[in-house]
């Protein structure tokens, strides 16, 4: 998340300075120039966004698997499905094969 966030605040910033450029520059090509680096900045910060927003999903996912993971509920189920565990005043029925 760290590397797309500083990419997204560089493109950003190269956004910045090409319409800087477009502004000041008299020079045709060095404004055909500006322009390129604009929209190619422009689309790669749209992409960062995208992936930004697809990270945090993922990191909200996780969040909530581990608090899932240390749940009382999580636990209980381990418990009985892996370790075949049950409570005391419980009575197991097994059907018949």
């Amino acid at each position: 998340i760290v590397e797309a966030y500083t990419e997204y605040k560089n493109c950003n910033q190269n956004i910045e300075d090409s319409l800087a450029m477009l502004e000041d520059e008299s020079d045709e090509e060095m404004r055909e120039l500006a322009k390129e680096e604009l929209n190619d900045s422009k689309k790669r910060t749209e992409e960062l966004e995208q992936e930004l927003k697809d990270q945090e999903i993922r990191a909200e996912e996780i969040e909530n698997l581990k608090d899932y993971v240390n749940s009382t509920e999580f636990i209980e189920k381990v418990a009985r499905d892996k370790l075949g565990l049950v409570y005391e005043d419980e009575i197991i029925f097994k059907a018949e094969e």
